[in-house]
């Protein structure tokens, strides 16, 4: 724990805990944060398609702009399903199977509320089992 030295309300110089971020330790540990980083394919091929099309028109090859932007979109939005499916599916504790991306009743949680939850995580709140299980 990191602790910042500050004057106290009293004039005394007092440590005060600051808070600092756990970098996903826990899902590093159960390797697991690749899902994290799997989101930026389906970004690149979003971008891809749409830096492609034009670049190809100039070179003169429209007969492959269609299939080439209609096959990056199609490309992108399988990537985001299945990066959505792995976060949402796979993350999970080895131990006991506690999943911190959805509720209690199986729903999703939102993807802000995951994230913190994920970052915040040094163990399995379930059974208390740390990473490398």
């Amino acid at each position: 724990m990191r602790l910042s030295l500050r004057l106290g309300s009293s004039g005394v110089l007092r440590a005060f805990p600051v808070k600092t971020s756990k970098n996903y330790r826990w899902l590093r540990g159960i390797h697991r944060y690749w899902i994290l980083q799997a989101e930026i394919v389906w970004l690149l091929l979003f971008i891809a398609a749409f830096a492609l099309a034009p670049t190809l028109a100039l070179f003169d090859a429209e007969h492959l702009v269609g299939w080439t932007f209609g096959g990056l979109l199609v490309a992108s939005f399988l990537a985001a399903v299945i990066q959505h499916f792995f976060f949402y599916r796979a993350i999970r504790c080895p131990k006991c199977g506690y999943n911190p991306t959805r509720h209690k009743d199986g729903t999703n949680l939102p993807r802000k509320t995951a994230l913190k939850r994920l970052a915040e995580m040094d163990s399995c709140p379930s059974c208390k089992a740390h990473r490398d299980v």
